[in-house]
């Protein structure tokens, strides 16, 4: 377990600024499987259904898929971690604000806020950022009690489809 928290550590330290997909290559651009080569069912469980991954890096802690055109990148990290990559991959300073009122990513705007699954809408799941990155609507979400801080794109730059795909999503 240390190793492949390790493993995942020294992949995200390698992709750098948080626009990881867009720096190492879409998804869909191999050939691919739904099942993930080396994959334990842990992994399987919460990528959506209709995903094709590839394990490039081979690293326990990171997968990339692609689904419904969206390429999405999974990586596990230490919960004590998870809020610091979070706010690295985003850019942006820890924030302690409560959002109120309806998602403005559903309309189309880019924000950062926290969210909850809807069988426990009172209690905080994680935070996720939609935005505009390089022209395709990108965003960036936790789940911070499976440990996971996950970054899809989208094909275009349609920032309420994306966050819609998001919002139906298997892993939430």
């Amino acid at each position: 377990m240390v190793g492949a928290l390790a493993a995942g550590w020294v992949v995200t330290a390698r992709l750098g600024s948080g626009d990881a997909l867009a720096q190492g290559g879409s998804a869909s651009d191999e050939t691919s499987t739904t099942r993930v080569p080396g994959a334990d069912d842990a992994w399987r469980a919460l990528l959506p259904v209709g995903a094709r991954c590839r394990d490039q890096d081979r690293s326990a802690a990171t997968r990339r898929c692609s689904a419904a055109g969206v390429d999405i990148e999974y990586r596990t990290v230490r919960a004590r971690d998870l809020g610091v990559r979070y706010r690295a991959a985003i850019g942006a300073p820890e924030t302690r604000r409560v959002e109120r009122g309806a998602p403005v990513c559903a309309r189309g705007g880019e924000e950062d806020r926290a969210w909850s699954r809807p069988d426990a809408p009172r209690r905080v799941t994680g935070r996720y950022a939609c935005r505009i990155e390089r022209g395709r609507a990108a965003m960036w979400w936790t789940v911070d009690d499976r440990g996971l801080l996950v970054h899809a794109i989208a094909s275009n730059g349609d920032l309420a489809s994306l966050f819609a795909w998001w919002a139906s999503h298997s892993e939430r």
